[in-house]
């Protein structure tokens, strides 16, 4: 028996078994030929993908099984290279020809934002440590057990998110192990869980809030009305707006939302925001320093957008503030533009910051992270901005959200 042969046996016994592999098993021989922050960077060469595919094409009755499933399905080799994609798989990336996609990783082929930001790909960057996907993949392929997880792939040059349940099943095929993964859009599952959070959490609570001061007008001393008018007015402000900031995501999304550009003066937009929440509930105990730009800096873009980027860059400043802590925001001119940093002196792990701008993910709870995806989705796709941050134990954490002048 050949030692290719040999191997392949191996592999077979393992998988029929279920015992984990052996840690020096040759799928880890080429593990740090390439930089990798997680899974293993190195492919099969293109005559070997192919050759796989041939052989999977050849002798799996599956296949035809596969192009009758209704969802996306890819089988994958050791390295987690696509050798074989059913017709869903295909229709989903907008491809016509199998052949086209064979040897990519899954990211390669449905665009995340992260796959290209290093030499080995797909599962290679310190963001795929939180991959759902990758995960499964590995378990399937280093441990031969089934897997089920979830993910969120950010997509590139869009900024969307993509919400997917992944499976994952190891199986073997000519005496070669292989993965069948399939791929199913939560999408709409995902959406509405965030939809009954928002309404049951934060409007339930602010409207809360607004019906207990309502309930205090009629008995209330004379000399408190004004004062309980005002708490009411911004209680029902902030309900607007939050009714109108989740609105504004749905139709971001679903691509319908129109840009309305206008000429305004950012550094009046960003004071008026600064001055509401100087005297907002949630800056109880801590202080909001703005400073004024000493000239109008005029752009032309959004009003309603750039200010829903601005409000929740407050918001999250302010919730990650310590007690007696201090905002402080800053309005600057930039290349014909503005820029607008928002700073507070909390420090973001390093897991929170490799996950800050997907979709639903939040240090607050499962669910009811849409501030900072928002305002990625916001500024760079229909602002034609950038938004980044910077987070260090020594400087805090800075947000900044850099806005064209827009034609």
């Amino acid at each position: 028996m050949s030692v290719k042969e040999s191997n392949r046996a191996e592999e077979r016994k393992v998988l029929e078994s279920g015992d984990p592999p052996a840690q020096d098993n040759t799928m880890h021989r080429h593990k740090n030929e390439t930089h990798s922050a997680f899974a293993p960077a190195f492919r099969a060469s293109d005559a070997e993908v192919h050759r796989q595919h041939d052989l999977f094409i050849s002798k799996a009755t599956l296949a035809p099984v596969l192009d009758a499933v209704p969802f996306s399905v890819v089988v994958l080799n050791h390295w987690r290279q696509i050798i074989y994609t059913n017709k869903a798989m295909l229709a989903l990336v907008g491809q016509h020809d199998m052949r086209s996609i064979l040897g990519k990783r899954l990211g390669e082929v449905v665009g995340c934002a992260h796959a290209i930001e290093a030499p080995g790909g797909c599962g290679t960057t310190e963001f795929c440590l939180y991959c759902g996907a990758v995960h499964a993949m590995l378990r399937a392929i280093e441990v031969r057990r089934p897997d089920v997880q979830e993910c969120r792939i950010s997509c590139s040059p869009n900024g969307q998110a993509q919400d997917l349940r992944v499976w994952s099943r190891p199986i073997i095929v000519g005496d070669e192990a292989f993965v069948v993964f399939s791929l199913l859009d939560i999408a709409a599952e995902k959406r509405k869980e965030v939809l009954e959070r928002l309404f049951f959490h934060d409007i339930a609570n602010t409207a809360g809030g607004l019906s207990g001061l309502a309930e205090l007008l009629p008995s209330a001393d004379p000399n408190r009305i004004v004062e309980l008018a005002g708490m009411i007015h911004r209680f029902s402000r902030q309900l607007i707006e939050e009714i109108q900031g989740q609105r504004e995501l749905i139709m971001a999304e679903s691509g319908t939302l129109t840009v309305r550009p206008e000429t305004l003066d950012m550094g009046e937009l960003v004071g008026v925001i600064a001055e509401g929440y100087r005297h907002h509930p949630s800056s109880h105990g801590k202080r909001l320093e703005f400073s004024a730009p000493p000239s109008p800096i005029v752009v032309k873009t959004d009003r309603a957008l750039a200010g829903r980027i601005i409000v929740n860059m407050i918001k999250n400043a302010i919730e990650a503030a310590p007690r007696d802590g201090v905002v402080m925001i800053c309005c600057t001119s930039s290349d014909g533009g503005a820029q607008v940093d928002v700073h507070n002196s909390g420090h973001m792990p390093k897991h929170v910051q490799l996950q800050l701008f997907r979709r639903s993910f939040s240090t607050k709870g499962e669910g009811r992270g849409l501030g900072t995806y928002s305002m990625k989705l916001l500024g760079e796709q229909y602002l034609k901005g950038k938004v980044d941050f910077a987070s260090t134990p020594e400087t805090g954490t800075t947000f900044r959200v850099t806005l064209p002048s827009m034609g």
